[in-house]
Order: C-alpha cells, then structure tokens, then sequence
C-alpha cells in the first residue's frame, strides 16, 4: 500500500538530529598559513634579498639586519 505524498513532492523526512556546518578550526588556519603564506613570506624575502645584492638598493627585512 502506498503513502499519501502530501504535496511535499518527496519521500517523508525522519526525525533526526542536525549535523553542524564546516567551520574553521586551528589546524585549518595552521594549514592555511603554511600553504600560503610561508612560500610568499620565503620568495618576498628572498626577492628583497636578490635586489640588494644586485642593485644595492636596501628595501625590505634586510634594511633591519644590516
């Protein structure tokens, strides 16, 4: 024997209990920072470090050590 559908076009929904949405957690933003933030950090640096020695102009992090 067959349900009454009700007009809700689909089958019965269950009672059930919800699962929370994705969220950010510590690790994520851990994750985050190391895929994208450490290799723009490294090449920056590394960009700054080649236009002084080139160049001899003093820009970025180096100005600091020197």
């Amino acid at each position: 024997m067959a349900t009454p559908n009700n007009g809700t076009g689909g089958a019965r929904r269950l009672a059930s209990q919800d699962i929370p949405g994705a969220r950010l957690t510590a690790s994520g933003v851990l994750l985050v920072f190391l895929y994208l933030g450490l290799p723009v950090a490294i090449l920056g640096n590394l960009l700054d470090f080649l236009f002084q020695w080139w160049f001899g102009w003093c820009i970025g992090l180096w100005c600091i050590v020197n």
